[in-house]
């Protein structure tokens, strides 16, 4: 009976834990539809603490953009390096932009970040590939 009731709170943990997730981000894209950015950065800091990848590419992109916060280049970077981490495909392609230093960025380039990030996109997409994911097994075949 042990099993079957470690089981049942591990499946009611996670289901509580997608909710969770599904609502900080539906909260945060209200926000911002609506204007209100601060409440979307607030929303977007704690996703992204919590490891929800998609907080910390809005947050990346809005410090690029300058949407409720000043434009800052090194910390939209940093929020876009960490959704590479968490395992974001996004992510690690908009990371490896900015570290490669294009202008568009208004940042020099950062060859440690660009070595770091390849090897966690190639991770990322190694793990997404193997799960059957066919895009993420081509994307891995034209990093090779």
């Amino acid at each position: 009976m042990g099993f079957f009731r470690t089981a049942l709170v591990c499946i009611v943990t996670l289901l509580a834990s997608s909710l969770a997730c599904a609502d900080i981000l539906d909260d945060s894209e209200k926000a911002f539809a609506e204007g209100d950015f601060a409440k979307a950065n607030a929303l977007n800091e704690k996703a992204c603490a919590q490891k929800i990848a998609e907080g910390c590419v809005f947050m990346s992109n809005n410090y690029f953009m300058a949407k409720g916060v000043e434009k800052n280049p090194v910390k939209a970077r940093q929020y876009m390096f960490k959704a590479c981490q968490l395992g974001s495909e996004e992510g690690c392609k908009w990371a490896q932009r900015m570290a490669a230093g294009m202008p568009q960025f208004d940042l020099p380039a950062d060859p440690a970040m660009v070595k770091a990030l390849q090897t966690q996109a190639a991770q990322a997409l190694d793990a997404k590939c193997q799960a059957g994911e066919a895009g993420a097994c081509m994307n891995l075949a034209q990093m090779s």
